[in-house]
């Protein structure tokens, strides 16, 4: 039986301590662990007369001892060690955004000024944005710890210029995007005013035919409605060689055709708008055949090197077993100026290219804009003097190249 070595009391089997007085008993441990103390952060003191150092100080507050060769933030270092080892775009954005600030003024300031430096706009989207967010979080931090002090003064001047360079840059950004767009619009609405203005006659041709549509309708005479709409169309596509018009033309001429022969069944008597439109349909597939045969002949025509005829065999081209291909970009050539084309094929390799100006545009009052916007464009390629197709792309540097292209009349 055991007993309070203080009061005697007696004491239950296997306490610690004694429960009248607290005194321990013997069973217990009486050893305590030691309280540890651990400091936060370094302090930097003056070399000269010990003087404890704020943030950025340059000069000793108590001595006038000059501080040199102060120390260098080591987080930002570290920083930037990593962002100079990052390779790709995506990297160095989740970097920027991921890494974090050091607590205390040295590490903030350092970031907020290497974050406002590299604010450009002239860098990748992802990465413009991945500063602002790195600069804005740097600054929230600073705010919290040091709001009402001067050192946050210098942070805010900084800050409010950021953000006025930001707000600049992001004008300037959404002006480009507005004039870009802008571009693309007047682009499509010139392309849609070329279209509309060198088929005028077929619009015009189709807009009589409905007029004479509605006409018939009211049980009144259309037969001179029938008559314009007819010749309009017929006109238009008479022309369709003469002034060089796109692939796209002729087919807006054969639907103008194919229109007038439908809505010749819905007239009374549509005799006259199935024999105008079945006309159309002939004078537009003629025109059409004679364009391409017109070309083929003008290129057949053309002397592929004259200087290197020998004994009227024809040119002579050097054998080579290098194999080049022919661009995938080249095979659409019918909108591109003759000079990209050719541009096209040297950087391919071919070596043995030759340009053949057609003359088939002539110079005139109505359909000027449509010769101009005509004029030098890619009518036909010729390789080894067979039309490019896409069947065949693999030909010798020195195969023969012949690209034949709408031109003015001399």
């Amino acid at each position: 039986m055991a007993y309070c070595r203080n009061c005697g009391t007696k004491l239950v089997e296997g306490a610690k301590f004694c429960q009248k007085c607290g005194c321990p008993t013997k069973e217990s441990n009486t050893e305590r662990t030691p309280r540890q103390q651990e400091f936060a952060g370094r302090i930097y003191k003056c070399p000269n007369c010990g003087e404890v150092l704020e943030s950025f100080c340059a000069v000793c507050p108590a001595c006038g001892q000059e501080i040199r060769d102060s120390h260098v933030s080591e987080t930002v270092r570290e920083f930037t060690d990593k962002l100079e080892r990052a390779r790709t775009l995506d990297q160095k954005v989740e970097l920027i955004r991921s890494f974090p600030v050091a607590n205390n003024k040295e590490d903030i300031f350092e970031f907020i000024i290497l974050a406002s430096t590299n604010i450009t706009n002239d860098m990748h989207r992802d990465l413009y944005k991945a500063w602002i967010s790195k600069f804005e979080q740097c600054y929230q931090k600073a705010k919290v710890m040091f709001e009402n002090t001067e050192d946050f003064e210098n942070v805010q001047k900084i800050y409010e210029m950021t953000q006025k360079k930001i707000k600049k840059e992001n004008i300037a950004q959404g002006a480009k995007s507005a004039q870009r767009t802008i571009v693309k619009t007047s682009g499509v609405i010139s392309n849609m005013l070329t279209v509309t203005l060198t088929n005028v006659g077929v619009f015009a041709g189709i807009f009589f035919l409905i007029w004479a549509i509605n006409v018939n309708r009211a049980y009144e005479n259309s037969s001179m409605h029938e008559l314009i709409g007819v010749i309009l169309l017929i006109a238009s596509a008479a022309i369709l060689l003469r002034r060089g018009a796109h692939l796209y033309e002729y087919v807006i001429t054969g639907f103008g055709g194919g229109l007038s022969i439908f809505f010749g069944e819905f007239l009374r008597n549509g005799s006259l708008l199935r024999l105008g439109g079945f006309m159309v349909l002939i004078i537009t597939a003629v025109n059409f055949f004679r364009r391409f045969s017109y070309i083929n002949v003008k290129t057949k025509s053309v002397n592929l090197n004259p200087s290197s005829e020998v004994n009227g065999k024809g040119p002579e081209i050097p054998v080579s077993t290098e194999v080049v291909k022919v661009p995938l970009s080249a095979f659409l050539y019918s909108e591109k100026n003759y000079g990209v084309v050719v541009a096209l094929f040297e950087h391919a390799g071919f070596t043995n290219i030759r340009t053949v100006p057609l003359h088939d545009l002539r110079k005139g009052i109505i359909f000027k804009r449509a010769e101009e916007s005509s004029s030098e464009l890619v009518a036909s390629i010729h390789v080894d003097g067979h039309p490019l197709t896409i069947l065949k792309r693999n030909y010798s540097p020195n195969s023969s190249v012949v690209i034949s292209y709408h031109s003015f009349q001399n």
